[in-house]
């Protein structure tokens, strides 16, 4: 049977409000549930008969794209990242695999989710600078309730971080300063991290990252 996604286009809205990756419209909730590209995508009444729309994975756009339209400000490289709103923030827990890096951060105005749109509310952005000219973005964002009527793909190839955690790798041609993204879920939000290191190293620093 010839493969289904759905691949969407993610339009990343910056504005007053704040910033999200806005997919498709759809209602309901639930937890995520994220599919292994690898793995044939089939109907659960018949393997031949097309899948329905609601059983179709969507193709998730990176969670990084126009990104680089929201106002940074520097933050201290040793201390640790936090919000007046307590809100969780995805950052590398270690720099010492990053040669004497300069971290800006930005924090996007929430919007309210409606429970219809299938989206991700951009919580943080941070991105670390090295002196030897590497960029290392992190990405954190929290899906809408609707996203759980869905099967997502998150890449287009499954890895493993360092403790086992299953992501997902993909390469944005949108972002040529952070092309290469790995993507893992972290207690109910999503965590990108993006760079323009190889793959290797990416599992690394996704490896590094905590949430808080």
């Amino acid at each position: 049977m010839k493969r289904q996604t759905r691949r969407l286009i993610g339009i990343l809205m910056v504005t007053a409000i704040g910033a999200t990756v806005l997919v498709a419209t759809a209602a309901g909730s639930g937890v995520l549930d994220i599919r292994n590209p690898e793995e044939p995508i089939v109907s659960t009444a018949d393997s031949q008969a097309p899948l329905p729309l609601d059983e179709v994975p969507l193709a998730v756009p990176s969670l990084q794209t126009g990104l680089g339209e929201l106002a940074l400000t520097e933050h201290q490289a040793d201390a640790a990242i936090t919000t007046a709103d307590q809100r969780p923030v995805g950052q590398l827990a270690d720099l010492a695999l990053l040669s004497n890096a300069t971290v800006h951060v930005a924090f996007p105005e929430q919007w309210i989710d409606d429970g219809d749109m299938v989206g991700f509310n951009v919580l943080s952005f941070v991105r670390y600078a090295t002196d030897d000219g590497h960029t290392v973005v992190v990405v954190t964002a929290r899906p809408t309730t609707a996203v759980g009527t869905h099967p997502l793909l998150l890449g287009d190839t499954t890895v493993e971080l360092a403790d086992g955690t299953p992501a997902w790798t993909l390469t944005d041609p949108e972002a040529p300063e952070t092309p290469n993204q790995v993507t893992f879920e972290r207690n109910g939000l999503l965590v990108s991290v993006a760079s323009d290191r190889g793959f290797d190293a990416l599992r690394e620093f996704a490896s590094q990252v905590i949430v808080q």
